[in-house]
C-alpha cells in the first residue's frame, strides 16, 4: 500500500502509512479503559489518532517526536477526521526523509530572506543598519532564522514561520509608516519600528527547535524568546563602537514589550509609540494567520462553522457573507 499523506486521507479508508508523532498522552474512557490519544503529522497537516487496544503496551513502543508507521482506519468523529490505530512501530532512520514530515512555509525562504536584507538596507540610521546587517549576515543566525517556526502552536507553526512572520510585520510596518506620514504627519521613527519588526522574535531561534515536533529547548523553557532575543541583540550591540545609549534602550524596549501586557508574557508594557504599534502589528499578524490556518484546515468539512478554537474560545463562520 502506497504511503498516504495526511492531506490525502479520507473517511472510512484503511491506512498504512508513516507519520511524525507530534504529541502523545493517555486517557481513560467511560468504562475505565486506558487509551492513547495522538496527534500525527507530516508536511501536509496533522490528524488526531487513537489507540484503544493494549494501550499500555503500545505506550512503551514509541515517544513524541518519533517517526512511526501505522496501520488503522479513518473515521469521522464530531465532524472531523480521526484515525483509529490497530498497529504501530517506530521507523528506522533510513525509512523516512524528514523533510516529508515537517510542515514548512509555502513561500520561498531565500526570496523572503533577500527581502529582509533589502529592508535592512533601506534603514537610514547607520547604527541600526549596522546592527541588523551584523546579525543577519552571520551565517549561523541566518540559517536558523530561515527554518525556525514562529511558535510551537497558534500561528506560523512550520519551518520558515519565523522568517515569514517577521517579514509580514516588517511589510505592515512600512505601509503603516507611509500612511501616517502622508495622512496626518504622526512622528513615527520608521527606522526604529522596522528594526523592531525584524528583531522582535529573534530569540525564537534559541527557544524552539526546528526539528521533530518543534519542542522548546532547555534555555527556551527557562528564559523564553523575549529574554533570549534581548541577549542576542545586546551581544551584537557590544560589537558596535559608540552605539547610542538612548537608541539601545528604545530598541530593547520594543523587544521587551512586544507582547503588549504582562499577563501575555511581556516583561514590560509598551511605553513609546513605536512599541505600541509593534505590539498591535504582531498581534494582528499572528491572529490572521492562525484563523486562516483553521479555515483552511476545516475547508473540507461541509459544516458552515470551523471546529472550536481554544485560544479564541469560539467557532469561526465559514459560510459566504453574500
Amino acid at each position: 500500500m502506497n504511503r498516504k499523506t495526511v492531506a490525502e486521507l479520507r473517511e472510512n479508508e484503511p491506512v498504512e502509512s508513516s507519520f511524525l508523532v507530534k504529541s502523545k498522552n493517555s486517557g481513560t474512557g467511560r468504562t475505565g479503559r486506558l487509551f492513547l490519544n495522538l496527534v500525527l503529522m507530516d508536511a501536509t497537516g496533522e490528524i488526531e489518532a487513537k489507540i484503544w487496544d493494549d494501550a499500555a503496551e503500545w505506550d512503551k513502543a514509541f515517544a513524541e517526536g518519533d517517526f512511526v508507521k501505522v496501520r488503522g482506519k479513518t473515521l469521522s468523529y464530531q465532524g472531523r477526521l480521526q484515525l483509529n490505530v490497530s498497529e504501530l512501530r517506530r521507523c528506522l532512520g533510513d525509512e523516512v526523509n524528514p523533510d516529508d514530515y515537517f510542515p514548512h512555509s509555502q513561500k520561498n525562504l531565500e526570496e523572503m530572506f533577500r527581502e529582509i536584507l533589502t529592508l535592512i538596507n533601506s534603514i537610514q540610521n547607520p547604527y541600526l543598519k549596522k546592527l541588523l546587517q551584523q546579525i543577519f549576515l552571520d551565517p549561523r543566525i541566518s540559517a536558523d532564522f530561515k527554518i525556525t517556526p514562529a511558535a510551537k502552536s497558534i500561528h506560523h507553526v512550520y519551518r520558515g514561520g519565523l522568517l515569514e512572520h517577521s517579514l509580514s510585520i516588517a511589510r505592515l510596518a512600512q505601509k503603516l509608516i507611509a500612511h501616517y506620514r502622508d495622512f496626518n504627519q504622526v512622528p513615527i521613527d520608521g527606522d526604529l519600528l522596522l528594526a523592531g519588526a525584524i528583531l522582535h522574535d529573534l530569540g525564537k531561534i534559541r527557544e524552539i527547535s526546528p526539528e521533530g515536533n518543534f519542542s522548546y529547548t532547555t534555555e527556551g523553557r527557562l528564559l523564553g524568546h523575549i529574554m533570549l532575543g534581548l541577549d542576542l541583540v545586546s551581544e551584537q550591540i557590544k560589537k558596535i563602537p559608540d552605539f547610542p545609549s538612548p537608541l539601545e534602550l528604545t530598541l530593547k524596549h520594543l523587544i521587551l514589550s512586544h507582547h503588549g501586557f504582562q499577563e501575555f508574557g511581556s516583561p514590560q508594557e509598551p511605553m513609546i509609540l513605536e512599541a505600541m504599534i509593534l505590539y498591535y502589528l504582531d498581534d494582528l499578524d499572528s491572529k490572521i494567520e492562525s484563523i486562516s490556518t483553521l479555515l483552511e484546515k476545516d475547508k473540507a468539512s461541509n459544516d458552515e462553522w470551523t471546529s472550536y478554537h481554544r485560544s479564541y474560545e469560539r467557532y469561526f463562520f465559514k459560510g459566504k457573507t453574500s
